[in-house]
């Protein structure tokens, strides 16, 4: 990411409807991938409890989550 001078990344339920998405373990290559990165990510939250950011939290305590528009 750093060789393409990325600096964040950011996820959107917005158009993607399956809201399991982001804790399905095949994205988990690329929360492992955020963490190592160490810049921010960022993703639109949707109305509980169907938003899994804390759960997200906890599994990769070292991303760096903005977790915007709540409800």
């Amino acid at each position: 990411m750093k060789r393409d001078r990325l600096v964040g990344l950011r996820l959107s339920p917005i158009y993607d409807r399956d809201k399991v998405w982001m804790n399905d373990p095949v994205c988990f290559p690329l929360w492992k991938k955020a963490e190592q990165f160490g810049g921010p990510s960022s993703t639109s939250s949707w109305p509980p409890p169907a938003f899994p950011g804390g759960d997200m939290a906890r599994r990769f305590p070292g991303v760096k989550l903005v977790i915007d528009h709540l409800p």
